[in-house]
């Protein structure tokens, strides 16, 4: 029987080095059996020397836990990232697939290999992709991987992250030394902007050895393009184009949920179209997507808390909850500073409820009205309010959004 398991766990693992360890310890969930026997992790190969593995007969297989934060860029999805970085035994990466695979045609499969190999922690075919990738520096560059801000599990369980490192040109980091810290973890939850469609997740959600949850942040498109603008240094005369690419994502994930993931839809178009999801694509979504607006988020951050963390099998943490009050009122660059983060672009300290209602002063009539030609149908769908007055848009007393 022995010899059955730990064959099956090899195969798991994929031949990795901690075999003996931690790899069957997350591969098997041992439970109520009194009878305890161990293993000695040298009959495995490339097992340490003396090193066992103890488990009790009756073990289950169980999947790994996985998160994704999926969003558009500058759709709050840093801040909301935070609910995970701030929890101690979360693994938490910030834009694992920044710029991997761009202009190729194998771009998907190389972000799913990518995804895959994070989550079941497993990051030498990681690696491998990084090295043909011109954004290399993920495994190179503080501003991934060591920044305070971006994985505190990092700081937290590692010397990895020396404070005098130069910013960007640490040494490449060991694959092998990132698996051993991943299964420390609970569970990896990442926050990705480059996936194009909700439909792109199920290779993942079809994996059996994967207990994947989507939370995807939308976030008023009005608010969104004058940002991205403005991230990108472009001018305004690309502001219709730059809605048009918004919208049209938000429109089509809308219309994926609604065919796809829901159980049922009452609207007779959609229902006539649903026949390109099949059972199946809806029991692989079953109670594994959670759609969330970044205008909830920044209203009332500990509900968002208390919902994310249910939805996602956390406990509530204190430790989380005491950084989230402080860091979503009135807070100083100095206090923030000392907190390790930034007030600025970039940011994950802010008064959130100020931060809500700030395009909404900055920008013309003329701009809003723009986006929302474009983004009519989005708009409508996700329960946002369109407006055609500079009263009405700064009237910020009358809400321009409504739950859907």
């Amino acid at each position: 029987m022995y010899r059955h398991l730990q064959a099956n766990a090899q195969k798991e693992c994929n031949s990795r080095r901690d075999f003996g360890i931690c790899c069957l310890l997350s591969v098997y969930k041992c439970r109520n059996i009194a009878d305890t026997k161990t293993i000695n992790s040298t009959s495995a190969n490339n097992a340490a020397p003396n090193q066992h593995v103890t488990y009790k007969e009756g073990c289950q297989k169980t999947k790994r836990k996985a998160v994704i934060i999926y969003a558009a860029t500058r759709s709050g999805s840093t801040f909301l990232g935070e609910f995970f970085n701030q929890h101690s035994e979360v693994y938490y990466l910030f834009e694992p697939l920044h710029n991997v695979g761009l202009n190729m045609k194998n771009r998907s499969e190389m972000q799913q290999t990518i995804l895959k190999g994070l989550f079941h922690c497993n990051y030498s075919g990681v690696q491998e992709i990084y090295k043909d990738n011109p954004n290399d520096e993920w495994f190179m560059c503080r501003s991934n991987i060591c920044f305070p801000s971006r994985s505190k599990f990092l700081w937290r369980n590692t010397e990895l992250c020396n404070r005098d490192a130069p910013y960007c040109g640490v040494k490449r980091f060991d694959p092998w030394t990132l698996e051993k810290i991943c299964q420390q973890s609970l569970f990896t939850a990442v926050k990705i902007v480059s996936l194009s469609t909700l439909k792109d997740f199920i290779p993942l959600l079809s994996d059996p050895g994967l207990d994947l949850k989507v939370i995807h942040l939308v976030r008023d498109p009005r608010a969104v393009v004058p940002s991205q603008l403005k991230m990108l240094r472009t001018s305004t005369n690309q502001t219709r184009t730059v809605a048009t690419g918004l919208c049209t994502r938000y429109y089509d994930d809308w219309r994926y949920h609604t065919r796809c993931i829901l159980e049922g839809s009452t609207n007779s178009t959609l229902s006539a179209e649903s026949a390109h999801c099949n059972q199946t694509t809806r029991q692989l979504w079953k109670g594994r997507y959670m759609r969330l607006s970044h205008e909830f988020v920044s209203e009332d951050p500990l509900g968002a808390l208390t919902k994310v963390y249910e939805f996602v099998g956390l406990n509530y943490d204190k430790n989380v909850a005491d950084w989230l009050r402080a860091s979503t009122t009135n807070v100083t660059q100095a206090e923030a500073n000392n907190g390790a983060l930034t007030t600025g672009f970039y940011g994950t300290i802010r008064n959130s409820k100020k931060l809500l209602l700030k395009w909404r002063y900055t920008q013309s009539i003329k701009t809003i009205r723009s986006i929302q030609d474009q983004c009519k149908k989005s708009m409508k769908a996700l329960g946002y309010i369109p407006v055609y007055t500079t009263q009405a848009l700064k009237n910020v007393s009358v809400n321009l959004y409504s739950s859907v």
